[in-house]
């Protein structure tokens, strides 16, 4: 479980953290004393809590619970009641879901919750009731409820009094009696499914969200056997979400991850959508299946042509004669992000997809009659085997930089692995040279940036905001 309160004053001397009894503080200690530690490199910090553990618990005048190790609850000397966490993920725990927070534990943080700014349960709730916090979340944001087991509709309950949430992240058992959750506040959602057969339930939440919603983020795994078929049965869901994240964990079967995807695509219509993009966490060992028909009959009962800004599909297995079949229909496209395959220990796919033709496509003429595919591409980050031919690849990117753009042209390209190479030393040093000298033009390549220095100012402002903001998404969604 992890807390997190909202800005205010340091506590005073009579903070309620000081009144607290020892005997209680040394029992949250106490439930984690016999877990098994995790390796950790940071031996200076580990002698430090070997030492608070044996100071005196009354000579600490404040309390910090915060997430680090298994076998410790940190406590340092800075306000509990301001910042602070608590995780008990039972990944941290002998690697199971065998240690539930204990009641106690639960109840006296509680007692406080008035104050949680952001709350993540992400441990068994077994013997804890959550109806117990109804009313008493007046500042709760951002609430995860990721575990294992379903809670009944009397600890659900709970939302009812959250008037400031807006971004609330559950596992699909949370969501047995859908019905009787309001959806009606929530701008962003994410949900990690437990079994395939849950996702038809998860969906139908996309058009109970409030009006403008932004973000939708969807998280599952196959374990069906390879002759096994999927059919997950979908009704037809209209939603206004902005932004629509979808993640395949774990090992799965290539045609399996097709069905999957293809259920979805068919049962959607996403007039609002801008931004679209699907993951596997194991490539490029396993590769999502792409159903090519299925997503072209959304994005035209969707309308992605007036709408979709981005369009990220790096670990999906589609062909440059697919892809450029979809960019066609993407006039409003501004952002690619694209990848060629390799099978690695035999496992995943042989693939290329940054090739000639592709690029030759992307590629803007001079002549008004054949200004190339989504003429508002702005960014292009792909990795690559680099087996297309170089001097094509520079075509295209001068094609693309424009004097008096609003914002520069960005291309990220890195070589899909240490074997691929580099590109040709003529085209990169042309893109160098031509990035440090106009700034319509953002070029890197592996990882190292090149631009014109008023231009690299500029994006190491936005770099520090970007990560600020990755931090928060990864923290969210995992």
């Amino acid at each position: 479980m992890c807390l997190q309160h909202s800005d205010g004053p340091a506590p005073s001397p009579s903070a309620p953290i000081r009144r607290l009894a020892t005997e209680i503080l040394i029992e949250v200690f106490s439930h984690y004393s016999e877990a098994s530690p995790v390796d950790s490199v940071r031996h200076v910090f580990q002698t430090e809590l070997k030492r608070l553990a044996n100071a005196p618990l009354l000579t600490l005048s404040q309390v910090h619970l915060f997430p680090d190790r298994a076998a410790f609850i940190n406590v340092i000397t800075v306000p509990l009641w301001n910042e602070g966490g608590i995780w008990l993920s039972p990944w941290w725990f002998h690697m199971n879901h065998d240690w539930p927070l204990p009641r106690r534990i639960f109840h006296l943080l509680a007692q406080h919750s008035h104050r949680w700014h952001t709350a993540a349960f992400t441990c068994p709730l077994d013997g804890i009731n959550l109806a117990v916090l109804k009313g008493r979340l007046p500042l709760l944001k951002k609430l995860e409820i990721n575990i294992p087991k379903s809670l009944s509709f009397h600890t659900r309950d709970f939302l009812d009094g959250t008037p400031l949430l807006d971004t609330l992240v559950v596992s699909s058992p949370f969501l047995d009696n859908v019905d009787s959750i309001i959806f009606n506040q929530i701008l962003e959602f994410g949900c990690v499914v437990a079994q395939l057969r849950h996702i038809a339930r998860v969906v139908s939440v996309l058009s109970k969200l409030k009006t403008g919603a932004s973000h939708f983020n969807l998280s599952f795994h196959s374990d069906a056997e390879y002759n096994q078929q999927i059919a997950l049965g979908i009704a037809p869901t209209v939603s206004n979400i902005i932004h629509f994240f979808c993640k395949m964990t774990g090992t799965f079967h290539l045609h399996h991850s097709h069905q999957v995807l293809g259920d979805i695509f068919a049962s959607l219509t996403l007039p609002k959508l801008q931004s679209l993009y699907l993951k596997a966490s194991q490539f490029p060992w396993d590769v999502l299946g792409w159903p090519q028909a299925l997503f072209l009959s959304l994005s035209e009962r969707s309308g992605f042509h007036r709408s979709l800004k981005a369009l990220k599909i790096p670990h999906v297995r589609i062909t440059d004669d697919e892809l450029i079949c979809v960019l066609s229909s993407l006039a409003m496209l501004e952002h690619l992000e694209i990848a060629d395959k390799a099978r690695v220990y035999d496992e995943g796919v042989d693939l290329l997809l940054i090739t000639d033709r592709l690029l030759r496509s992307l590629t803007r003429t001079r002549t008004t009659a054949c200004i190339g595919l989504v003429p508002r591409l702005r960014r292009l980050t792909c990795a690559s085997r680099l087996k297309f031919t170089h001097s094509i690849f520079l075509d295209f990117v001068i094609s693309r930089v424009e004097p008096f753009a609003a914002v520069p042209m960005r291309v990220e390209i890195r070589p899909l692995s240490e074997e691929d190479g580099s590109l040709d030393p003529a085209v990169h040093a042309h893109l160098r040279e031509l990035a440090s000298r106009d700034r319509q033009l953002v070029y890197t390549f592996g990882g190292v940036q090149y631009c014109h220095i008023g231009t690299c100012r500029l994006q190491r402002c936005r770099f520090q905001y970007c990560r600020y903001q990755n931090r928060e998404v990864n923290r969210r969604w995992g």
